[in-house]
């Protein structure tokens, strides 16, 4: 028995040594409480109680992290020939779908919108296809021009071929 309790606390040493702890800690506190709560959960409850708490509190963090704005644009009062640029964010989820389809349909008849996915690491297939579909069918319907930037090949949208506009 003490042999294998020796065997688990070196184990356990490895799997959450300081060091580990000063990286998650440089990493962030949306990836540091989880962690520290789920360490904490483990040791003082037990293992499975622990690790669920540590996924619940997980969870909340990812969905406070995705209620953030998805996009950056300014809201001003846009009339018919504007250029009005919207910047995705670094992660665009399901989340956030209904307020981007929102601002897509109070954009003004007969202007240009440029949308550049520079900054993005992650868009969710919902707002692809949402993209998709406005540019196919809402723009041409209210006569706006549409540009696509910087979208990843994976994303499986085109890019506009041409930039003549800056943002």
């Amino acid at each position: 028995m003490a042999c294998l309790a020796g065997i688990l606390i070196m184990i356990g040493f490895k799997l959450a040594s300081p060091k580990v702890f000063k990286h998650m800690w440089v990493i962030g506190k949306f990836q540091f409480i989880p962690f520290i709560v789920t360490v904490t959960g483990v040791v003082g409850i037990d293992l499975l109680k622990g690790v669920g708490l540590g996924l619940l509190v997980s969870i909340f963090f990812i969905l406070l992290c995705n209620m953030k704005l998805a996009y950056f644009f300014k809201r001003e009062d846009y009339k018919e020939g504007d250029v009005i640029n919207i910047d995705l964010a670094q992660e665009v989820s399901f989340l956030n779908k209904a307020a981007i389809k929102q601002t897509l349909a109070h954009l003004p008849e007969n202007s240009t919108v440029v949308i550049s996915a520079k900054n993005t690491v992650y868009i969710d297939y919902d707002v692809l296809k949402l993209i998709k579909d406005f540019t196919n069918y809402g723009a041409k319907n209210k006569n706006i021009t549409v540009e696509l930037r910087d979208f990843k090949s994976t994303y499986e949208i085109e890019n506009s071929l041409e930039s003549k506009y800056v943002s």
